[in-house]
Parts: structure tokens; sequence; C-alpha cells
């Protein structure tokens, strides 16, 4: 029997380009620059640390006097009064060797005592 010959079938080769992300040595400039963009970065976090850290301190300090605030105002709505410089009016009866304190923005009396043995003298 005769062999019958076979024609080979053309082969069909395609050929296209692509991006992919490989392994590629860093050149000594490439290196350089990176440890310069390292050392950059790094100065940077060192002073937004510090930046955040003076910040912190600040908050602190505002933090402690609205602290303070809230006690000297809740003490006051507590006990309903605050000390304040009023003037008053100081009557010195020597015939009945009394001392009166009078309020003058209500006019009420804050006091009434006996005349110390100086006041008398005077």
């Amino acid at each position: 029997m005769a062999k019958k010959e076979v024609k080979d079938a053309p082969t069909k080769v395609i050929t296209t380009q692509e991006k992919r992300k490989l392994k590629c040595e860093l050149t000594r400039d490439e290196l350089l620059d990176f440890g310069q963009k390292l050392a950059d970065a790094q100065q940077r976090k060192v002073e937004t640390e510090a930046e955040l850290q003076s910040f912190k301190d600040q908050c602190k300090g505002k933090l402690a006097t609205a602290e303070g605030d809230v006690i000297q105002f809740s003490s006051l709505i507590r006990q309903r009064y605050q000390h304040r410089d009023v003037e008053c009016e100081v009557t010195k009866d020597y015939a009945a060797a009394t001392v009166t304190v009078r309020r003058l923005d209500t006019f009420d009396t804050v006091e009434t005592r006996p005349m110390t043995k100086d006041e008398l003298a005077q």
C-alpha cells in the first residue's frame, strides 16, 4: 500500500504585548533616589509627630481650662450665690455704741455690731 503524503497544516502564531508587574533590580541611582525619599519621609514623620504632640498639649490645656470652668459654674449654680465687691455704707452710732453696715445696691443691713474700744475712743 502506498503511503499518502500528509501535508502539514500551517501553524497559526499570534504575538501580542501586555504589561505585567515583574521583579526588576534597582539601579544605584534608583537606590539613591529612594534613599533620599525615605529620609524626606522620615523627617516629615518626625515633624508631624512633633506637631501632633504640640496640638495634644494645647488641647490638654484647653480641656483643663474647660474642666475648671465647669467646676466653678456648677458650684455657683449649686450654691446659688457668689461673693462680689459691693459698695457699702458704714454708720458709726456713738450714742448707741454700734456700727451698722448697709449695702448700697439693695440697702439691706449686712451687719450690726457693738463698737470696739478703739472705735469708741475715736
